[in-house]
């Protein structure tokens, strides 16, 4: 996922919100891409992967694809719907309520660490 920083930044800029979520998200789920899910390609953020609906999760042409694909998730299925906070997306992403406490540790960590700030979500966004 090298040299992709600016399709992080682009698309949380295009949907509304701090891009550095998505890099976040993705390092916290497979640091960044090193260890995706078994079945899926090009998917650094585990997406699909919730509840068994897909096994080992979505597969993307490319991780653009995945970038474009989960920002405008991430803002839909969770910014819009009043979860718009790392804590308060933690439920629905992981599915389980195991690890819950330690996922949201790590997704702070990488955020804070690339200089993210609250709240995740920008002005006017």
């Amino acid at each position: 996922m090298a040299g992709l920083g600016r399709a992080f930044v682009r698309e949380g800029v295009r949907w509304g919100y701090d891009g550095r979520l998505l890099v976040a998200l993705a390092y916290a789920e497979t640091e960044a891409g090193k260890y995706p899910p078994s079945q899926a390609k090009h998917n650094p953020f585990g997406w699909g992967a919730d509840g068994g609906r897909v096994p080992g999760g979505v597969t993307f042409p490319s991780w653009e694809a995945a970038i474009k694909t989960v920002a405008r998730g991430v803002r839909r299925g969770y910014i819009d719907r009043g979860q718009d906070t790392i804590a308060t997306m933690a439920d629905q992403w992981l599915g389980r309520e195991d690890d819950l406490a330690q996922w949201i540790y790590n997704v702070r960590w990488v955020y804070r660490h690339l200089g993210g700030t609250h709240p995740i979500v920008k002005e006017g966004g």
